[in-house]
């Protein structure tokens, strides 16, 4: 299904990019980045996410879950866009991207392009319709009990009339949650379909354009990807 929700304007680089570009970049961040770099299943979803963001200058991105991802600097990078990055983490993102801050001229990347900020998704800290794209890869499954409902509806409140979303989130034939743990224990859920809708689509009232899947061929236990490019 087509997307219907598409903005006008020029891109300023091509709107896809490879393995190399991103392998390329990740270098480019430090020596110490080749064997602390990109996890391999990334070099799939991050070109794809780049295609569906639809990119042009000037847009507003909220990154939702980053943890140590150099996506967002490469968005930031690669286009004159401004990137807010969160995550519930409150040592890991800022000790990253401190390290980091100093290499963001050999980058290209300003310092009003790039912010990243402690903040729970499902009590995001914006006001209504801040943000034209929305990208949140492998966090909603973590988030516990309805976190990932409650999250859904938030990103729904911030994203702009028009804007887009893009969610990945492990796929499973029929749906999975591990039990109720501990908080600081690991959580991850497992979406079949019909989850997808219920659990991410219809409380957020957002519109689904399409849903991908992609993973290994031949190891289901690691088809982890569906990357909803949902839209209003």
């Amino acid at each position: 299904m087509e997307t219907n929700a598409r903005h006008t304007g020029e891109t300023m680089n091509p709107c896809t990019i490879s393995m190399v570009d991103l392998f390329t970049f990740n270098a480019t961040l430090g020596i110490y980045r080749l064997w602390d770099g990109v996890d391999y299943y990334r070099y799939t979803t991050y070109p794809r996410v780049f295609e569906l963001l639809e990119l042009h200058p000037h847009l507003k991105i909220l990154d939702i879950g980053v943890g140590t991802s150099i996506f967002p600097l490469y968005l930031a990078a690669k286009h004159d866009c401004t990137v807010e990055a969160i995550d519930l983490d409150k040592w890991l993102g800022p000790q990253f991207f401190g390290r980091l801050a100093k290499r963001f001229p050999r980058i290209g990347v300003r310092p009003d392009q790039f912010s990243f900020r402690v903040m729970d998704a499902c009590k995001l800290n914006y006001p209504n319709d801040t943000f034209d794209r929305i990208l949140t890869i492998s966090t909603l499954e973590h988030i516990p009990g309805e976190g990932d409902v409650q999250a859904m509806r938030e990103i729904a409140r911030v994203l702009k009339p028009g804007g887009i979303c893009i969610v990945d989130v492990p796929y499973n034939p029929t749906f999975l949650a591990d039990a109720p743990r501990p908080a600081d224990w690991y959580f991850a859920r497992r979406y079949d379909e019909p989850a997808v809708q219920e659990r991410l689509i219809k409380p957020s009232r957002l519109s689904l354009t399409h849903i991908e899947y992609f993973g290994e061929f031949g190891l289901p236990s690691q088809s982890f990807g569906i990357p909803p490019n949902i839209a209003r």
